[in-house]
């Protein structure tokens, strides 16, 4: 059983409610999420608790 990994990635929550995440070679637009036990939203909505202000320089 393989330990749990974390991944850090840019996101960029839009307007429209969708989020932006980085990768090394691109952007992914997500625009919803279904997360089990709860209707489907808007991936900014979802991915809320996941994300942490970038920090200052």
């Amino acid at each position: 059983h393989a330990e749990p990994q974390r991944h850090e990635r840019r996101v960029r929550a839009a307007h429209d409610g969708s989020c932006l995440i980085s990768t090394p070679d691109a952007w992914i637009h997500v625009t919803s999420v279904k997360v089990d036990g709860k209707p489907e939203q808007k991936a900014a909505v979802a991915l809320r608790r996941f994300l942490r202000p970038q920090p200052t320089p």
